[in-house]
């Protein structure tokens, strides 16, 4: 999983410094596998792995990582959307 979340990794973080933001979270679906990952700032006050491995559990997988970057993986990309429903009340 790692060789295919390293460009979502770089991809957050970009996001991070062009939009000045506290956080990103980003998926991408490759050959049926759901990959996300979770990149925040500590003043977000939102654990990265929880979140990540909350999101995993609902795309059929799991996920871990740090306090503020994490990934997680899946295999049912339908579920995606409920996936980023579940965040953004993590983070509200």
């Amino acid at each position: 999983m790692k060789e295919s979340t390293t460009p979502l990794r770089d991809l957050s973080d970009r996001i991070r410094q062009q939009e000045k933001a506290d956080g990103a979270i980003v998926a991408s679906v490759t050959d049926g596998r759901v990959h996300i990952v979770v990149n925040v700032a500590e003043s977000v006050g939102v654990d990265a792995a929880k979140l990540a491995n909350e999101m995993g559990q609902i795309v059929g997988g799991r996920g871990g990582g740090k306090p503020t970057m994490a990934q997680a993986g899946g295999n049912t990309p339908d579920a995606i959307p409920t996936a980023f429903e579940a965040a953004k009340k993590a983070l509200a």
